[in-house]
């Protein structure tokens, strides 16, 4: 690891240096440097954080237990939106700054959300089966609908779900949303029609897309009855 006396910023999540130059030529000519390792598992994480003031955070998980390990610690940035996976009050105790990048991916999401409801809606999987079986189509398939025209639900109209929402509507689907924090003005503004309660949004929507962070209260927000 660099020595202790220049500010090093530890990714460990990749070993791939390439993807991290954005980082490099900003930490760099501050004098710092942006180490990248891939961690097979926490304990190997804790030894490549052993020396570093950062972290450079995508899905790993910063418990309190790691936080305990690194006296040096003094900033985690998570690429993303959610903090679900830092322990936050544990990082306020121990004087560790938390910051986040909600920009972060914000297009490739929503193209991937999309990419996921053409998948079902169109049956890809079981046509792919299909055709390297060496079949037109799987037996029993039914004709696939077309996405025009149906309704996909949106939970969390925040800025994936109302780029998700521009997409769907190019495909020429109508567009229902919930989201309990956005006034009325919100909803006309991305172009979509309001759901009162989440309720009414699964009970009239073909396709719901899911945008919300983890917190408390959306953790098991889809259970069995909504489900049912």
């Amino acid at each position: 690891m660099p020595e202790s006396n220049v500010f090093t910023a530890v990714q460990t999540e990749s070993d791939d240096p390439a993807w991290f130059e954005v980082e490099r030529s900003i930490i760099g000519p501050a004098g710092g440097r942006v180490v990248v390792r891939r961690a097979a598992s926490t304990e190997e994480r804790v030894a490549l954080l052993r020396d570093a003031q950062a972290v450079l955070v995508g899905g790993a998980q910063i418990t309190s237990a790691v936080l305990d390990q690194l006296p040096g610690l003094e900033l985690i940035i998570r690429y993303g939106v959610g903090l679900d996976s830092l322990d936050v009050p544990a990082a306020t105790a121990h004087g560790v700054v938390v910051a986040h990048y909600p920009d972060f991916c914000q297009p490739e999401v929503a193209n991937h959300a999309m990419m996921l409801l053409l998948a079902v809606a169109r049956k890809l999987i079981p046509h792919d089966r299909a055709i390297r079986a060496g079949q037109y189509r799987a037996p029993g398939m039914p004709v696939v609908p077309s996405i025009t025209g149906e309704t996909l639900g949106v939970v969390a109209l925040g800025a994936i779900g109302r780029q998700v929402a521009q997409r769907a509507r190019a495909f020429g689907m109508h567009v229902l949303a919930y989201d309990p924090y956005l006034d009325a003005a919100a909803f006309a503004e991305a172009g979509v029609e309001r759901a009162a309660t989440f309720e009414e949004l699964l009970a009239r929507a073909d396709h719901v897309t899911v945008h919300t962070p983890l917190t408390p209260e959306t953790h098991h927000m889809f259970n069995r009855e909504a489900f049912a």
